[in-house]
């Protein structure tokens, strides 16, 4: 657990850690990964805006209590985030993005960055290096260090099947929502957020998928260029960059000649990024291998 501010009288045998003031206090949640934040003699601002992941394990006491009500507090929010539901569950459900990864490099930084600006905070990423001999496995403990909401797992031998990997992270993943995310993935800010509104809005929905824009190291857009994505591009502007857009299909469009194949192409190929699960219909399909 996690105390921040002034120390208070828990039994000694609890696994406690102690910051008395805020800096650094996002690291050492990182570090620590604390089951139950405590404080007492003032509320963190900076905890006021975290994630309701993190929030729903805070308790806020009187610095007067004894150890006992301490300890009783401290064991019943533990059991309730670990045995029961909360009651603002439904308003704030946990976003499980996940990852495959092999010797992926700088890659990975920019990824984690269109994370953190996220305009809903209540995610996780699960990461998989599927045994990487560069350095991918060290910058993921780096940004673990940075974020408690980073979770990397390392593979003590390569699979060589990304279909696997990503398997691997979904069953990990302890979300209500599975977002995809490849390692040279980014997500515009506001793209968990509506994400999380359409399965909201469209409760017998089991997948959400967007458009999106393809580009290379240049700067350079990709585009398809056989006759039935012609008409599929258009030009947005976002952070004072206009990006080529691709639109997706409806996976229920009747195109072709042959629309069966067409359908049965699109549905093995794409569609393209993002791609997002209701993690109960996935599961019950058997995985994402």
């Amino acid at each position: 657990m996690l105390v921040i501010g002034g120390d208070l009288p828990l039994p000694a045998e609890y696994n406690k850690t102690h910051l008395p003031g805020t800096a650094d206090l996002f690291g050492t949640i990182a570090r620590v990964q604390p089951d139950v934040i405590l404080t007492s003699d003032f509320t963190p601002g900076e905890l006021n805006k975290a994630s309701f992941e993190l929030r729903k394990r805070w308790l806020h006491v009187d610095p007067k209590s004894s150890g006992d009500a301490l300890a009783g507090a401290v064991e019943a929010c533990y059991a309730h985030v670990l045995w029961q539901r909360h009651q603002y569950q439904d308003d704030h459900p946990l976003v499980s993005v996940y990852t495959g990864t092999y010797n992926t490099g700088d890659y990975l930084r920019e990824t984690y960055q269109s994370l953190r600006e996220q305009t809903y905070a209540t995610w996780e990423w699960v990461v998989v290096d599927d045994g990487s001999t560069d350095d991918t496995w060290a910058r993921l403990e780096q940004l673990a260090a940075e974020d408690h909401r980073v979770r990397p797992v390392r593979n003590a031998r390569n699979q060589g099947r990304i279909g696997a990997v990503k398997d691997q992270a979904t069953r990990l993943a302890r979300g209500e929502f599975l977002v995809e995310l490849d390692h040279d993935d980014m997500l515009t800010d506001t793209a968990l957020a509506e994400i999380v509104a359409a399965f909201k809005t469209h409760p017998d929905a089991g997948m959400v998928y967007s458009n999106c824009s393809n580009f290379f190291e240049d700067g350079t857009f990709h585009r398809f260029t056989d006759n039935y994505w012609k008409g599929r591009y258009h030009e947005e502007e976002y952070r004072g960059k206009t990006w080529v857009v691709c639109e997706q299909p409806d996976i229920y469009d009747r195109f072709g000649p042959d629309f069966r194949q067409q359908f049965g192409w699109f549905l093995t190929v794409g569609p393209n990024h993002v791609r997002a699960y209701r993690a109960s219909t996935l599961r019950e399909l058997g995985g994402a291998a």
